[in-house]
């Protein structure tokens, strides 16, 4: 019974060398006859490693065998691939992505009657529900609306004109702390939108940082160029945004 016991955990160790799984770092080029290449996010779902696609449309990512790499883009429709030995064998891969084209649903135009006076249309459209600027076409603020802050200009009024309330919020330091709050909620929602489409592996295995390290290299990013980052970010300017986490990475590295 002993032997029978040593022989199956003998041949089960044999069997784990045998499978031992082999991971290489794939290189490769996403290619497109007349679309920007650039800002292709290649995930690899299996392991949870992500990257973005440079100005060439070049790439790294790490993989092993029956990983599943997905590319996606706003410009291109999701490509999948899965990696075969084949894959594996060469240095460098070129994939091809196809462009997404969006299609209008079928447009029905009907006759209402309209006589081109809005209020009279209104009136006599027998809509009970109370509609707003969406509901006509009318563009409207959708957004939180905040506290303004009203400037103060020495020597323009009267007493009769003075915004006593304004004033005292100068004067009490209420306006400076309100606008270090907003300054302090624009940059941490641009350091949460960047963490969340890059991913914390991205940043942990690129810039070699710890886990709890992701948010303060984010956030020291933003501090830094805190315009251009938000403005590269709502643009899509992934090869920019990715200048500057080097610039951030590389002066951190000196002064180590």
């Amino acid at each position: 019974m002993k032997y029978s016991i040593r022989i199956i955990l003998l041949l089960s160790f044999f069997w784990a060398s045998a499978q031992e799984i082999q991971i290489k770092e794939l290189k490769g080029t996403i290619s497109h006859d007349s679309l920007n290449v650039s800002g292709v996010h290649i995930i690899n779902k299996t392991s949870g490693a992500t990257t973005i696609s440079d100005a060439d449309g070049d790439f790294s990512v790490l993989i092993k065998i029956q990983d599943t790499l997905l590319f996606s883009a706003v410009q291109f429709k999701p490509h999948v691939i899965i990696v075969n030995n084949k894959i594996m064998q060469q240095d460098k891969i070129t994939v091809y992505l196809e462009q997404r084209v969006n299609e209008l649903a079928e447009v029905v135009i009907k006759p209402h009657d309209l006589s081109g006076n809005p209020a009279a249309d209104m009136k006599n459209s027998n809509v009970k529900e109370p509609i707003n600027f969406d509901d006509v076409g009318i563009p409207g603020f959708k957004g939180k609306r905040e506290e303004k802050i009203v400037p103060i200009v020495p020597g323009i009024g009267t007493l009769t004109t003075v915004d006593i309330e304004a004033w005292y919020k100068h004067l009490s330091g209420y306006y400076k702390k309100l606008r270090l709050r907003r300054k302090w909620d624009k940059q941490n929602q641009a350091v949460v939108d960047l963490i969340e489409f890059y991913g914390v592996r991205f940043f942990m295995e690129t810039y070699e940082l710890t886990q709890e390290g992701v948010y303060e290299f984010v956030l020291a990013c933003v501090e830094d160029e805190e315009e251009d980052v938000i403005e590269n970010l709502k643009n899509g300017n992934h090869s920019l945004l990715l200048d500057t986490f080097a610039r951030k990475f590389e002066s951190i590295k000196e002064r180590e």
